[in-house]
């Protein structure tokens, strides 16, 4: 049997030898190894990128909802201000002080400056006003901007009435344009309205922040507002609270803030006069459009509506976030499949040039060319990625220990294809959906000389679990070579994260 096939050999090199082809075997063997080792590189590429996308995009999504979840309950405390409003014929100061002072703002609701009340006041009643208010012991009141209008607004409460505080007490917010339509638009609907970004009176000059302001109008007590015209009528002032960003930004994304930079911009446009918080607080606008030099590839940017206003949140990875992740490196991989590319087509060309040299040195060339083989099998199989191969008819010739770790199957288990499908999909009726998908899938990259799109199954495992896993294949000759990317943890983390609380 070895005597005969060692006479096809001879015949068949003869062959390629008279016909000249022979010359052209070590560029042939040196670029079918260089495809198949660039292939299993790009898979392992793919799969650590996505496993950082789709980390990137859980963190994205858990930084929105922190922010959303942080201005909602703030919005809530304004509610709770007007209901002491809406229960009293009179609120005092020293009793709104009380209710304030109840709420500890500074233990409980970090970043908001405080809570007030501005009163409207119609300018013919502005003198009376400006007598009722100092004689409560406060002789230096007085509105402010200074100037004739039809009508007046005017912080009288304000708590804690202390620090910065201070500088707000009797400023008249309906004459600043940005606070004016916020303060109208709580007004018109009877909704909380958050402004623009503004500078707060409360700024001194020094280390000054972005600020803005959400308002929630009050009425007169027993009057209807549920028309707009009951509403206009009828309102005496709003509930408000003041905010400093960077105060307000202060420990919301907790111990893992390191991990992403969080840039929050007023509205829909990105530019440096709409920047209201930076997390790496480097003072200018680091990201901007999708196409521009970033030092990140992870980027997003999503607009939020907080009590009627927009805000325009981007979002990138930093260094720290890629640490977080054991993703492998798949560099080994390039380099020793470059390596043993090489190596194969230096071993074809000693081949060529004389059978009797090459069977001299064939002994420790085939030896060179098993470790050679033995090392890209270990880097396989020390992958962080599963990898499996089945040839034309569906034999499965290799499958690495990550497989073997990430499902339980050997290749004696599973040694074709068709076993594969009856111990991974044992459901019949889900089975033939995924093979019959898969094999479309195949066939269409065929005809179209592109990859296997990837594609999302339940694959059940020798112990009886089910793993959420992405299919990705390609082939390599005539070969058809499958990464597993387990994307289970992701699946369980979405589903903690959009679980009923």
């Amino acid at each position: 049997m070895l005597s005969e096939n060692k006479n096809n050999r001879d015949i068949l090199f003869e062959t390629f030898r008279r016909k000249g082809l022979i010359r052209y075997a070590p560029i042939t063997v040196l670029l079918m190894l260089l495809i198949l080792t660039l292939t299993v590189w790009q898979q392992s590429e793919h799969a650590k990128a996505k496993l950082y996308q789709d980390y990137f995009d859980f963190r994205t999504r858990e930084a929105v909802i922190r922010i959303q979840q942080r201005m909602g309950t703030y919005v809530q405390v304004l509610y709770g201000v007007r209901a002491l409003y809406d229960s009293s014929y009179v609120v005092e100061r020293g009793e709104f002080r009380s209710y304030v002072s109840a709420l500890d703002l500074a233990e409980n609701y970090p970043g908001i400056q405080g809570l007030g009340f501005s009163l409207i006041i119609p300018s013919d009643q502005k003198t009376s006003h400006l007598a009722s208010i100092r004689q409560e012991g406060l002789p230096e009141y007085r509105i402010t901007p200074e100037g004739n209008r039809n009508l007046y607004t005017s912080i009288v409460y304000l708590e804690p009435l202390v620090g910065r505080n201070l500088r707000a007490f009797g400023y008249d917010m309906y004459s600043e344009p940005v606070r004016h339509e916020a303060m109208a638009r709580a007004r018109d609907t009877d909704k909380a309205a958050m402004s623009g970004k503004v500078r707060l009176v409360q700024e001194t000059g020094k280390k000054d922040q972005a600020g803005f302001l959400i308002y929630l109008p009050v009425y007169k007590n027993n009057s209807p507002h549920n028309t707009l015209n009951a509403r206009q009528t009828n309102i005496i002032g709003w509930v408000y609270s003041p905010f400093r960003m960077d105060d307000l930004m202060a420990g919301i994304q907790g111990e893992l803030a390191d991990d992403l930079d969080v840039e929050i911009f007023d509205g829909n446009e990105i530019n440096s006069s709409t920047l209201m918080y930076d997390s790496d607080d480097c003072g200018e606008v680091q990201v901007l459009q999708q196409g521009s030099v970033r030092e990140s590839a992870l980027f997003a940017n999503q607009s939020i509506q907080i009590a009627g206003h927009n805000w325009t949140v981007h979002i990138r990875a930093l260094p720290g976030l890629y640490g977080r992740l054991s993703a492998g490196n798949s560099w080994p991989i390039l380099v020793f499949g470059f390596m043993f590319s090489a190596l194969s087509g230096w071993l074809a060309w000693l081949l060529i040039r004389g059978r009797d040299r090459a069977q001299q040195a064939a002994r420790k060339l085939y030896a060179q060319f098993v470790e050679s083989e033995t090392k890209l099998l270990a880097i396989l199989d020390s992958s962080a990625v599963a990898v499996a191969w089945a040839d034309e008819h569906g034999v499965i010739e290799y499958a690495n220990a990550e497989f073997t770790a990430l499902f339980g199957y050997t290749i004696e288990d599973i040694s074709t294809i068709e076993e594969w499908s009856l111990c991974a999909y044992p459901n019949p009726a889900y089975r033939e959906k995924v093979v019959v998908k898969w094999e479309t899938e195949i066939a269409r990259a065929m005809q179209d000389d592109s990859p296997i799109a990837p594609m999302e199954v339940k694959i059940t495992c020798k112990n009886g679990s089910v793993k959420d896993v992405v299919l990705m294949g390609s082939r390599a000759g005539r070969r058809l070579l499958i990464n597993f990317n387990d994307i289970t943890a992701r699946k369980q983390a979405e589903e903690m994260l959009h679980a009923p609380t």
